[in-house]
């Protein structure tokens, strides 16, 4: 499996028309999709808050996974 692309932002914003999203410089682009997978896995769990955050990342990256399966299909 290739290496997981978790950087991208989860909420891009376009640069130009047709184009999907940049990536601007100085951290600009919010939290990635890892993080904002995991902070959805989170309302879900009900456990202790670190036990809590390493089953969040598991499925988040779980998630990250299955979408990189999807888009090589």
């Amino acid at each position: 499996m290739s290496e997981r692309n978790d950087s991208d932002p989860a909420y891009p914003l376009p640069l130009n028309p047709g184009e999907l999203y940049t990536k601007l410089a100085g951290g600009a682009n919010g939290i990635s999709v890892r993080d904002y997978f995991a902070a959805h896995a989170l309302a879900n769990i009900n456990s202790t808050p670190k036990n809590a955050a390493s089953i969040a990342y598991q499925v988040a990256d779980a998630m990250l996974a299955e979408r990189e399966d999807i888009h090589h299909d």
